[in-house]
This record gives structure tokens, C-alpha cells and sequence, in this order.
């Protein structure tokens, strides 16, 4: 279960080939079944004032109201979306393809796709810098993070990363991006000012999701195979520890 927090309550979801379970979460109680009826495979979930929820097997984005817990429309996009991530301003989302290489560009305020980016091989997760002008989009199947300009809504630069990168993640200050490569066992530094790749950081055994403390001095990095969280210090781009998690 992967939660993301937009304030009170918290949403998350239960991901899998089963019918799935979109849940409100009240103080860490009691957990309310909010939707879907049909066999469907949700893997990711981001929230703003409305929830968008990829939904794999129907090649649609399902957007939830968070005040009301209904889901309030569908939207089509590309082949098999992945990842999610919303502009500060709310006012755009970005849905990543990896069956047909394209990132869809969703105006939240109409609910529908203004724009299909083409990226990289198998596009898997997005992440937005904090001023809202580039989204930074990995590319498990070619080894390269793609790098879209919000206001032309082109892909400006292409960085190769190391294998397979999954994960991606913007430090709050937006001047790094931290990019999992699940192949290499290892995290790439990308400089936001050069869009360029730097420091390369071993971590555990296929990387996968990333996430940097609300103050930027620490990422956390899941290691599927390990079964740990390596932490990483920021400020050094070094790994300092690791947790278990078995």
C-alpha cells in the first residue's frame, strides 16, 4: 500500500491483478472502501484536491473527489499508465505509458488529455521540480531519464542514468533529481541546472521507490530484493545506512 498525504484524511490504495480497494483512512482507524467493482489492476495513486488513479487494464486514469470519496470520472490515456505527478499549481497532471512510450498531459480543471508526449522506452515514473517548470520521467527499458519543459511541453534534454532506472524523486529545494536504477543497484544524481548526470550512489539490491525528507537533508531508497531502506545523505550523496524491513 502506497499512500501519498494531501491533509486530512489520508487515501491511499491496495495494489494488485484483484479487485481493488481505495481507502480513507481516519486517524489510522477504521478503513472505508470508497471504490471499484471491477477486476482491475491500480498500481499508483497521487492526490490533490482530486485523487488520479492509473488503472492498467483499462488504459484509463480514474479521478476521485477527496471530499466527497466518489469516483467523478475516467479518463483515457496511453497504454498501460504508470506513474503520476501533479503540478504545483494543481493545475496539470502528468501520466507516464510504458506499452506506448508517451506521457499524457491532463488540464485538471477539464478533465481531459491536452497533450501526448512521446519519451523514452518504457516510461515508468514522473516527478515534478517544485517550481513546476520540468517534469523528469524514467525510462526503465533504455536506461535514460526524460527531461519535458511544462511551458513547451517538449522533451528538452535525454540523460542516460544506469540500469533500468524505476524510481525518481526531486529534492525540495529542486536542484537534484534522484533516480532508482533497479539493475544496477545503484541511485544517479541528476543537477537540474545542467540536466545532467552526476554522482552515482550504491544502495541494496534493485532499487525501486525514492523519497526525500520534507527538509531535503535525507533520501530513503526501498531495495526490493534486500528487503532494506538505504538512507542516503544528501548534502554527501552518500549512502549512510540501511534498514531492514523483512
Amino acid at each position: 500500500m502506497k499512500v501519498f498525504y494531501s491533509g486530512e484524511p489520508v487515501v491511499g490504495y491496495l495494489a494488485g491483478a484483484v479487485t481493488p480497494n481505495v481507502l480513507q483512512i481516519e486517524n489510522l482507524g477504521e478503513l472505508i472502501n470508497l471504490c471499484c467493482n471491477r477486476l482491475v489492476q491500480v498500481t499508483r495513486l497521487n492526490i490533490v484536491p482530486l485523487a488520479y488513479v492509473p488503472v492498467q487494464s483499462e488504459d484509463v486514469v480514474s479521478v476521485i473527489n477527496t471530499n466527497t470519496n466518489t469516483v467523478v470520472g475516467e479518463i483515457s490515456v496511453g497504454e498501460f499508465p504508470g506513474g503520476v505527478a501533479i503540478t504545483p499549481d494543481a493545475r496539470k497532471a502528468y501520466v507516464a505509458h510504458s506499452g506506448d512510450d508517451s506521457v499524457s498531459v491532463i488540464d485538471t480543471l477539464n478533465g481531459v488529455v491536452v497533450r501526448v508526449i512521446p519519451v523514452g522506452d518504457g516510461p515508468d515514473e514522473v516527478a515534478i521540480t517544485p517550481d513546476g517548470e520540468k517534469v523528469y520521467v524514467s525510462n526503465v527499458s533504455d536506461d535514460t531519464v526524460s527531461v519535458i519543459d511544462t511551458a513547451t511541453e517538449l522533451v528538452i534534454a535525454t540523460i542516460s542514468v544506469g540500469d533500468a532506472p524505476r524510481g525518481i524523486a526531486v529534492s525540495p529545494d529542486g536542484s537534484k533529481v534522484y533516480v532508482t536504477n533497479f539493475g544496477g543497484n545503484t541511485v544517479t544524481v541528476i543537477d537540474t541546472a545542467t540536466d545532467t548526470a552526476g554522482d552515482t550512489i550504491t544502495v541494496g539490491d534493485n532499487p525501486v521507490g525514492v523519497a526525500f525528507t520534507f527538509d531535503g537533508s535525507k533520501a530513503y531508497v526501498t531495495n526490493f530484493d534486500e528487503f532494506s531502506v538505504s538512507v542516503i545523505d544528501v548534502a554527501t550523496n552518500t549512502a549512510v545506512g540501511a534498514i531492514l524491513v523483512e
